[in-house]
């Protein structure tokens, strides 16, 4: 069966996290695109922004960004092909409605009915009952073995946190990827999920993590730092809960990156405006609780997105503190680069606010070669256990090879 708006090159669909409908972009009117191989040239880009002030304006920043923001060595061996750096204003711009699943676009221009009916029955063209292989980048012994070399950096004081992230791998795989969306969304009902189409890319994102939103000149970023998973037994999922809001180590760990966050801002926000509003606080989502913290700052309305990038990207929650060092080290570590995982999508509104994600817990679909992929990670410091480190990045990857009928296997086929 045909996906939505089939004979279009790009559209998506974002959660609104609660908060009214969600907005879906369509086609599109101009565009700015920074393919994996080439620089971005921030004057180009900041340039294309003001142009189009007063539109909708779909924004993708892959991880790899961080290579012209900081002047770093690119990694090799990508497995994707998603652009480092996309800009869209969409040509039809709606609003699905939660009560209904129906669409309101703006001048009524395209059919309202057509994006979310579900057809679960059609998820996958192979059988659902036939497993798939998952092949991981690393066997568990691998994993600890690239620990235990980042644990030596935090020792030597070179670093202190790191995010460390391995792949995942399912080939030859044949699958119609908004209903797949639909399916893993409901399995992890996560606040910042997206769905995007540019091209042959799919994009299947079930993020938790906000990375910024602005709004009447307040900045916020929420990083996520501490995991564990959910029980469907409600006396152990309350013990799960209380025993990581208690964790010293999961603690230290958001704090960490608490205080990389209050770094970044303070380079753009108005002096003395950088406050934690949010410490630690434990939040319970579908299939796992997470320790989510919350800095917000207040900035110039005149302040462009171009700055604010350079000042807070990547995320902390993704690299690692000092940042700088804790990127080198984590590249040198996984192998290949992330591409748009750890990244950000999301869009500006007309008025200059905007909404972007951290891109995590998301499934990649190459239409191409027929083959999804997908990365989780976990923050390593001077008192974590390499061997735990690893449950937890399966623990964050169940739901993702639940969706696909996946079985794991360690051998690597990457």
């Amino acid at each position: 069966m045909m996906e939505p708006f089939e004979n279009f090159d790009f559209w998506a669909f974002f959660n609104s996290n609660g908060e009214g409908a969600h907005p879906v972009f369509a086609g599109v009117k101009s565009s700015l695109e920074i393919n994996p191989t080439q620089g971005v040239d921030w004057i180009a880009f900041q340039n294309f922004l003001d142009r189009n002030k007063g539109e909708y304006i779909f924004c993708a920043f892959s991880y790899e960004l961080k290579n012209d923001i900081e002047e770093l060595t690119p990694a090799s061996n990508p497995h994707y092909s998603f652009p480092k750096l996309l800009l869209i204003v969409p040509e039809h711009i709606g609003e699905v409605q939660p009560d209904t699943n129906l669409i309101d676009w703006e001048e009524g221009t395209l059919p309202s009915d057509v994006l979310l009916k579900k057809r679960i029955s059609d998820l996958l063209k192979n059988p659902l009952n036939k497993k798939r292989n998952v092949y991981a980048s690393f066997s568990r012994n691998e994993y600890v073995d690239r620990a235990k070399m980042l644990l030596e950096n935090i020792r030597l004081g070179n670093i202190y946190e790191v995010n460390f992230c391995q792949e995942f791998i399912c080939p030859d795989v044949d699958i119609n990827s908004w209903d797949l969306y639909q399916s893993l969304n409901e399995k992890t009902q996560a606040p910042y999920s997206a769905f995007v189409k540019y091209k042959g890319n799919r994009l299947l994102c079930a993020s938790p993590e906000l990375f910024l939103r602005k709004e009447d000149g307040i900045l916020r970023s929420s990083p996520i730092k501490g995991t564990v998973r959910r029980s469907k037994n409600a006396a152990e999922d309350l013990e799960l809960s209380i025993a990581l809001a208690k964790s010293e180590k999961e603690r230290a760990e958001n704090i960490m990156i608490v205080d990389l966050v209050r770094n970044d801002f303070s380079r753009i926000a108005k002096k003395g405006s950088v406050e934690v509003e949010e410490l630690c606080a434990i939040k319970s989502f579908k299939t796992v609780h997470h320790m989510v913290s919350t800095v917000k700052a207040e900035i110039e309305q005149e302040t462009d997105l171009a700055k604010i990038l350079k000042a807070t990207f990547p995320m902390g929650s993704m690299t690692g503190a000092p940042k700088i060092s804790a990127m080198e080290l984590a590249q040198q570590a996984e192998g290949t680069p992330r591409g748009i995982y750890s990244g950000s999508i999301g869009y500006i509104l007309p008025n200059g606010d905007f909404n972007f994600n951290v891109v995590i817990r998301s499934l990649f679909y190459d239409t191409e070669r027929k083959e999804l992929n997908f990365k989780t990670g976990s923050a390593l410091t001077a008192k974590c256990d390499p061997e735990m480190e690893y449950d937890e990045c399966l623990v964050k990857a169940k739901a993702l090879i639940d969706s696909v009928n996946g079985q794991l296997v360690t051998k690597s086929k990457i």
